[in-house]
Order: C-alpha cells, then structure tokens, then sequence
C-alpha cells in the first residue's frame, strides 16, 4: 500500500529536516570484546515543520493530525527548505527563506530580502528526467553502494549530502556520483538499504520523502475573530 504525500497545500514557512540517533541496540556491536557499549541503531529521519493556516487549511491540517495520531496514518514527508538536489537550477535563486509551491509540480524560493543559496554552476535540470529514474541492479538489504540509471550521460548526477527516496525510504549520499556514458550513476549511500531493492523500485529525488510519524504537535495563538491565519507546528519521526 502507498503512503500518503504530505499535501502541498499545507507547505510550512519553516521546515527543520534531520537526523535523530535511534535508541535500538544495533546487532553485533559488541563481540568479541569483554567490555563494548551498545550502538544504537540507523538514526532516523526527523521533521520539524511550523505553519500558517487559514481556517480551511486549519480543518484539513487538524484531520491530518487526528489521523496520524499514534501510529495509525504515517505520511511521506520531506524536507521543504530543499526539495531539489543541489545541482538544479531551481535553487539558484535571487532572493530566498524558504520554498514555495506554486500550486504545480515546482517550489520557487519565497520571504527574504538577499539571496541565501546561489551555486556558480547548476548544471542539471531535474524536472527533465527525474520521473525516468531506476535502480540499474537488484541489491540486498544491508548494500551501501548502488546505481541508478537514467541521468544525463557523462555528468556530476547528484552532490554529497544530497537526499534520495527509494521505497519510501530516504537516504544520504556520502560523496557525489557521477554519471556514465550510459547515464548510470554509482551512488555511496551514508547507511546502508533497509530493504532489498530492484529495477521495479520507486526512485525521486525531487521531493525526497520517507515514511514519518507524528512525534508531537503545539498550536499557535488562536485565531483572532477578525484575523486571517492561525499558526500550528507538527513534529515528526521516521517509521523504523
């Protein structure tokens, strides 16, 4: 069964995505020594996402919720400062504080007076191809290093610490990776596949996501009677 998209509708004005150490005891940490403290585990994503909500976004963003409470509805969730990887263009952009949508499939930067991000070369358009993409191989869980196919040939694919989803599961690349002649590019992940995957599997990296549940949420000061928005924050967990 697929897992629900965040709405675009409920885009927040401040999004903090990161990384949260796992309290799980990671096997075979210890032997073969006398003495070693347990690892925990994968750490996990997290999102911290603050909103402004008029009150029909209001409704809809208090059902999410109520259905999200506990663990019975995850939702995939990204990270809405960088929907892109580094290297499109779309981030090379004039004046910024957070991402936008405008009411499409493209964010546009949105809220600041100078620019924040500017890249001397973006070279890679992702829109282009980025619904073309596949695993080129079949890899086990536990495999660290993959390829993906159907980049533009010959060129930088995607940057170190950029973010990419395969079955609703995120990850980190740990250097950048390049594209062949044949538009495959060989990518070194920051941890290792959680599941096995194959040439069927669902790849994006636009809007990266992976499988959150809710961790928390605060509302704002209410709404005054004649006032236009309220404002909510939501704090989320990856599913392990």
């Amino acid at each position: 069964m697929t897992t629900a998209r965040w709405p675009t509708s409920l885009t927040p004005f401040s999004c903090v995505f990161g990384r949260s150490r796992n309290p799980a005891v990671q096997a075979g940490s210890a032997a073969p020594f006398y003495y070693a403290p347990s690892r925990g585990g994968r750490p996990l994503w997290t999102a911290d996402l603050s909103l402004n909500l008029t009150p029909s976004l209001m409704a809809t963003f208090r059902q999410i919720i109520d259905s999200m409470d506990g663990m019975k509805t995850p939702y995939l969730i990204w990270d809405f400062a960088n929907p892109y990887p580094t290297l499109d263009p779309s981030v090379r952009t004039t004046t910024a504080r957070f991402w936008q949508n405008d009411g499409g499939s493209l964010f546009y930067w949105v809220g600041a007076s100078s620019a924040i991000y500017t890249f001397s070369t973006p070279t890679v358009n992702y829109n282009s191809f980025a619904g073309s993409l596949a695993i080129a191989a079949s890899y086990a869980a536990g495999i660290s290093v993959i390829t993906v196919s159907g980049f533009p040939v010959s060129a930088v694919a995607m940057m170190r610490g950029d973010l990419i989803e395969i079955d609703e599961h995120l990850y980190m690349l740990a250097q950048p990776a390049v594209a062949d002649a044949g538009g495959i590019a060989t990518m070194t992940l920051s941890d290792p596949l959680v599941t096995s995957i194959n040439g069927t599997s669902v790849v994006k990296i636009i809007q990266p996501a992976c499988k959150m549940r809710l961790n928390g949420v605060s509302w704002g000061t209410s709404r005054q009677w004649d006032g236009a928005i309220a404002t909510a924050s939501a704090k989320f967990i990856e599913v392990a």
